[in-house]
């Protein structure tokens, strides 16, 4: 392990590493590479922040191609993942401004040339756009504003879901808590949502969480897209769950390689969905605690994730099959119909991951679930829709009188 973790140090210095483009001047912004050449400047230094090594040139056409710079994106992970799928940086200063941007290592990677980066000017609101041009070879771009993220997924930052799950603190079926600190010191929140008239010795408990590979960003999509359908059946009048449920939601179990930009790892190293049968690193620890404090029955448990790999070439949903009777396997079938990019499942019992722990602990199903990162129609709102299905599969509602 020694051995292994030093290993990863170096790779975490070496994503630091700038290398010179033409005549483009380089320097250090905490710790992250920043590089300039005129006005428009780059930087990955930002909460969700990281994937590339991005540098900005002069750019010299082709025909009648004009553009005022050269974004030479360079796709690395500091922990070392090999598909290097997480990309997530800012370009400064450029407004109005006609940039040429490639994807240099496109081949070291997943990323099917075809796919469409994605920016925003505000980061706060989360309002994703899907660039007109493919990634191909390069393409122009010009920058709507003196500050645009550009992602190759739906980016969705560690202050956007500390501030989520604020805002549903102020709900009245909602209640939340910070349940420990990440190795880093970055809080650690669940979220529990009931209806008001709950009976907590009938009642069922739900498990949900996601980002435990930070960088698996569709999986915070569907738990907003989960959250919005239970609190719709709880406050519609005209229809109910038809079981008392308790959902208990932890929405970032990974904080710190969330801000980090990590794809997989946390900031340590560690592959927390590896890390299940024991009692670290700290951020499983705290979720485990959590769940044994305030769960007894648990009807179903959902962990929210993505994939590299390309639509309709990997499980849409993992399962344990110590965990499952005939029943159990229909509402898997129905899981795999909700997602859009992948079409199969798949049986594989595994103490180290957290639907192993679910079984051993409270001898219940929960499964993974798994969306491709490169599905063309991808948007936050389907992924949103995704994610109300999810329930929608795994209860049972009834219209009220």
């Amino acid at each position: 392990m020694f051995n292994h973790l030093t290993d990863i140090t170096r790779k975490a210095r070496r994503i630091l590493l700038l290398s010179a483009i033409g005549a483009i001047s380089a320097s250090w912004v905490g710790g992250t590479a920043f590089a300039s050449a005129g006005p428009i400047s780059a930087t990955t230094n930002f909460d969700s922040g990281g994937g590339a090594e991005v540098a900005v040139g002069s750019f010299e056409g082709a025909g009648d191609a004009r553009a005022d710079a050269r974004i030479r994106v360079e796709l690395t992970d500091p922990m070392g993942y090999p598909h290097k799928g997480y990309l997530h940086f800012k370009l400064e200063n450029g407004a109005d401004q006609t940039v040429f941007i490639e994807v240099t290592n496109i081949d070291d990677s997943r990323m099917p040339a075809d796919h469409r980066l994605f920016y925003t000017t505000d980061l706060e609101k989360l309002d994703w756009r899907k660039m007109e041009h493919e990634i191909g070879n390069g393409f122009l771009f010009t920058l709507p504003s003196d500050q645009v993220y550009i992602s190759n997924y739906h980016a969705y930052p560690y202050r956007n879901i500390v501030r989520r799950v604020e805002e549903l603190a102020r709900h009245p079926n909602v209640a939340t808590e910070v349940i420990g600190q990440s190795h880093e010191g970055r809080d650690m929140h669940a979220i529990r949502i009931a209806a008001p008239d709950l009976d907590r010795e009938r009642a069922l408990d739900y498990v949900i969480l996601t980002r435990q590979h930070s960088g698996e960003v569709q999986g915070s999509w569907h738990m907003d897209g989960a959250i919005d359908f239970i609190l719709d059946v709880i406050e519609d009048p005209a229809r109910q769950f038809a079981d008392d449920y308790v959902f208990h939601l932890i929405p970032a179990a990974n904080p710190d390689g969330i801000f980090h930009g990590i794809h997989r790892l946390d900031a340590q190293g560690h592959n927390l969905n590896r890390q299940w049968h024991a009692e670290s690193p700290v951020e499983i620890a705290a979720i485990k605690n959590y769940l044994r404090d305030n769960v007894r029955e648990v009807h179903w448990g959902l962990d929210l994730h993505s994939s590299t790999n390309l639509p309709f070439n990997y499980p849409a949903v993992w399962y344990d099959e110590r965990a499952v009777d005939e029943e159990a396997l229909e509402i898997i079938e129905e899981l795999v119909e909700a997602v859009n990019s992948f079409d199969t499942a798949n049986a594989t019992a595994s103490d180290s991951r957290s639907r192993g722990f679910i079984y051993r602990e409270f001898n219940a199903v929960m499964v993974t679930t798994e969306v491709s990162t490169y599905w063309p129609g991808q948007t936050a709102e389907s992924l949103r829709e995704e994610g109300r299905a999810f329930i929608h599969a795994t209860t049972r509602t009834v219209a009220t009188d």
